[in-house]
């Protein structure tokens, strides 16, 4: 699989299997990494099956997620952050066999720390259920369903930038 690079002025950008592409890299080269994992199947961006939107399932999504979470501590510098962003991840009665929400964020959290990572933070970002719910038509915000069954509502989803930094002593603050 080849990658595609683009350099700037103090940035450099790659884009190609994760894992494949961190592996030519020297450990402890990366000052700060930014991304966004798929979101267990909420999108699939290609058909192989090492692409971590085609998990069939949470556990195997978080299974392959965390050659990603792994490789990225080796790269990164002792002290720096890696920024991951996510959604929480509705579950479909057509996929799932219920209507509910799938855990992203804590589960996210437990693989980062029982790989070596500190939780540092997070931020919220909070969106508009009028345009979550045109956009998804999900039932739990369709204002029909408040007449009809209001036990159905939820609020829309925040994204979430969850921060974690490297173990050990940053050398260039």
């Amino acid at each position: 699989i080849t990658a595609d690079v683009a350099h700037g002025e103090d940035w450099t950008y790659w884009r190609g299997d994760c894992v494949e592409v961190m592996r030519d890299w020297p450990e402890s080269s990366v000052d700060l990494s930014v991304y966004s994992p798929p979101f267990i199947a909420l999108y699939t961006y290609t058909n192989t099956e090492r692409d971590l939107g085609n998990a069939a399932t949470k556990e195997e999504f978080f299974e392959h997620f965390g050659y990603v979470v792994a490789e990225l501590l080796r790269v990164t510098k002792p002290g720096r952050l890696t920024c991951c962003h996510l959604s929480q991840v509705p579950a479909m009665q057509v996929r799932d066999g219920y209507i509910g929400m799938k855990d992203m964020r804590g589960p996210t959290v437990v693989l980062f720390e029982r790989l070596g990572w500190i939780y540092q933070g997070e931020a919220v970002i909070d969106k508009d259920p009028q345009a979550q719910a045109i956009r998804v038509r999900a039932k739990g915000l369709a204002f029909q369903q408040l007449h009809k069954d209001s036990s159905w509502m939820r609020p829309a989803l925040a994204d979430y930038i969850l921060v974690f930094r490297k173990p050990g002593d940053n050398a260039v603050p």
